[in-house]
């Protein structure tokens, strides 16, 4: 059902199944094929959410789009504020100091 809701016509809609479809506790294939399929949603947020999810499984294809996200949201918004979060989940640690260097600067 959410996999289906994931394609709705709605951003709104959209958002909320791709938000679900990252919480599920599971993983399949079906299950991140859905997840890759928003990842060129027109809606930031849904793309950012179905970037988490993967991400969280270990997916190769998070941290492309995650590099895409932060390099194009603005620092605080809540689009790239999920795309940070997303980051303590990329496995890869030359990924992982990639992307890092997108972050704002600490002071």
């Amino acid at each position: 059902m959410l996999i289906g809701l994931s394609r709705d016509g709605d951003r709104e809609v959209r958002d909320w199944a791709t938000l679900a479809l990252g919480r599920v506790p599971d993983d399949s294939p079906a299950l991140r094929e859905a997840l890759a399929a928003r990842l060129d949603d027109p809606d930031a947020g849904t793309a950012a959410e179905a970037a988490r999810g993967l991400a969280e499984r270990g997916d190769d294809r998070a941290p492309q789009a995650l590099a895409r996200i932060l390099g194009s949201e603005e620092p605080g918004s809540a689009v790239r504020e999920v795309a940070e979060a997303a980051l303590v989940h990329v496995r890869d640690a030359r990924d992982r100091r990639r992307l890092a260097h997108t972050l704002p600067r600490r002071r």
